[in-house]
């Protein structure tokens, strides 16, 4: 099955909690980086997560086989967080190592 790579927004202060759940479920390495979104997010973003100015955030990024992204995403969706979150899933044409 090929690889994905899942990224998962969500708030800075539920990132931990969710990359811990994210690890539990795949056994896999889950890469944290901090984002600034400038201007406007999410089109179908309700009044509390609507930016004008700048939102700060987590991605969280992983890389499971295709038929672990459901699951992969429901426990993104059962871990203790406050906030929403989106995720997308884009596939790996090819991936490496360079020394």
């Amino acid at each position: 099955m090929a690889d994905v790579l899942l990224t998962i927004h969500c708030a800075r202060s539920d990132a931990t909690a969710i990359a811990r759940a994210l690890r539990d479920a795949t056994g896999v390495a889950v890469h944290e980086i901090d984002e600034a979104v400038h201007g406007h997010d999410f089109g179908d973003a309700d009044t509390a997560e609507q930016v004008s100015g700048e939102l700060r955030r987590s991605l969280l990024q992983l890389l499971v086989s295709r038929d672990h992204v459901e699951p992969t995403v429901e426990a993104a969706r059962t871990a203790r967080r406050r906030l929403p979150i989106r995720w997308h899933a884009v596939a790996v044409l090819a991936s490496g190592r360079c020394e």
